[in-house]
């Protein structure tokens, strides 16, 4: 489920207090500090909101605020803007990242007496300031829109090679001020970006091509992909996983469903994917299938080790199950939700009727939602002021990886056995029937079951604390 409303923004991360240029630098994190604001900013509690992508291409948020953040990182990573522009900027392990602020200017990041890696770190902003987003999860590309003309499509298509053209010449014209390995992780970031346009703009546009003709534009994308050395850095992750969706139906976004969708996924993914990108894919469709509660067969699971040439990916998955258990999880149970032992899966409908005869509040969530993490603290006092009474607060989270939901729920203190993660949320028959297409949302449950208001206040909202009140009555 998309955060179509929220500034996708991050949980808080535990700051360093008193952090200054004498942090103590380890070789498996990167500490950025903010070093100098826009005093209006400064003054408004500046946080500078960021996120990145494990190997596995799993997002994670960070929050930069003065006392600046530590975060465990062993690989490169590019960490984005949780804004707009989600302009990158390319970390390394062992680095102080130094940040800057204005409301003119942005945010520009740069490392204290090393030219070489500031001027990698403005590399990306000055791309995306000339040519618009190399990523874009909460605006589309106005190029890559449908259209009801063949010739509109072939005129996209150019388009993205000449920005493609555009953004490779900067990079040419910056290369005597750049690393080796920059370049070329820059040049693999771009490449991968203009193919991930070629599909989003197909499958937009996929009623004026056709089913046949979008297929085989599709394919004809395999032999580009394959030629792309794979790094694991979120432009080519992100590329790999929706190439394969795309071959499936068309749609790069799409997410494993169901057991059917697995197997056809993984055979698209050995048939048309060579090298480690093959290991990548096979490792998060696995990964993504547990998260969802998809049922994997043993055998299939002995398979994917066979397969799966990278120790590290396959020694990840041995860590989520075993070789004699399957994935849990019953496929034909779309509204399922993962309990806080991180083993139990439930029905929603039957979560919903364990609390009969007591008045229930849903609040729909995710950790890296600042919006509802904002809320947090008022749902609390809320809970505080019912205790005893029957009201139960129930929270829902839409986060597409358990650990990032487990620890923002500990950090929010949130009671464990009312504490559920919403699985397959995309595709959820109740996500579709109420329109839950953005959040923070809350929802008003009464005594017997019925709902009450399908859109509530927010818990900072005096008229949620009145709703209450009244139905409690």
């Amino acid at each position: 489920m998309a955060c179509a409303l929220c500034n996708a923004q991050s949980e808080k991360q535990v700051g360093v207090p008193g952090a200054s240029p004498a942090y103590p630098l380890v070789k498996d994190s990167v500490f950025f500090a903010i070093d100098g604001a826009d005093p209006l900013a400064a003054a408004s509690g500046l946080a500078v909101g960021l996120y990145y992508h494990d190997s596995l291409g799993y997002g994670h948020p960070v929050s930069v605020s003065g006392d600046g953040a530590a975060v465990f990182l062993t690989h490169p990573a590019f960490f984005l803007q949780s804004d707009e522009k989600q302009t990158p900027f390319l970390v390394y392990p062992g680095e102080r990242i130094n940040i800057r602020y204005s409301k003119k200017a942005g945010v520009t990041m740069y490392v204290k007496g090393d030219q070489q890696r500031s001027d990698e770190l403005a590399f990306f902003p000055e791309l995306v300031e000339q040519t618009d987003n190399l990523s874009y999860a909460f605006r589309q590309m106005p190029h890559l829109k449908s259209s009801n003309r063949m010739d509109s499509v072939s005129f996209a298509e150019r388009k993205i090679h000449e920005i493609a053209t555009q953004r490779m010449q900067l990079l040419i014209e910056k290369k005597d001020k750049l690393s080796n390995g920059f370049l070329q992780i820059a040049a693999n970031a771009i490449h991968s970006a203009a193919i991930f346009d070629s599909l989003i703009l197909y499958w937009n546009n996929r009623l004026i091509l056709g089913r046949d003709e979008l297929q085989k534009r599709i394919a004809g994308k395999a032999g580009d992909i394959n030629a792309l050395e794979f790094l694991p850095y979120i432009f080519n992750t992100k590329l790999s996983n929706a190439y394969v969706a795309s071959l499936l139906n068309g749609n790069p976004n799409y997410f494993v469903a169901d057991s059917s969708g697995f197997a056809q996924l993984y055979q698209l993914t050995t048939d048309h994917l060579t090298g480690p990108r093959v290991d990548f894919v096979l490792t998060r469709l696995l990964l993504d299938a547990y998260t969802r509660a998809i049922t994997v067969t043993a055998m299939e699971l002995m398979n994917y080790y066979q397969a799966c040439s990278n120790d590290g990916y396959k020694a990840i998955v041995r860590q989520r199950l075993t070789d004699a258990e399957s994935i849990s999880g019953d496929s034909r149970n779309v509204n399922n939700l993962r309990w806080s032992d991180g083993k139990t899966i439930e029905d929603l409908t039957q979560m919903l009727g364990r609390y009969r005869g007591k008045l229930l509040l849903l609040d729909f969530w995710a950790s890296w939602c600042k919006p509802c993490r904002a809320e947090m603290p008022a749902a609390a006092a809320l809970r505080e002021k019912y205790d005893g009474k029957p009201v139960v607060f129930l929270y829902v989270s839409i986060d597409g990886n358990v650990q990032d939901w487990m620890k923002a729920a500990g950090q929010e203190k949130l009671n464990r056995d009312d504490s559920y993660l919403f699985l397959n949320s995309d595709d959820a028959p109740f996500v579709k029937q109420y329109g839950l297409h953005s959040i923070p949302r809350y929802m008003l449950i009464d005594k017997n079951g019925r709902i009450i208001m399908a859109d509530a206040p927010r818990p900072s909202d005096p008229d949620l604390f009145n709703l209450i009140e009244r139905y409690l009555r």
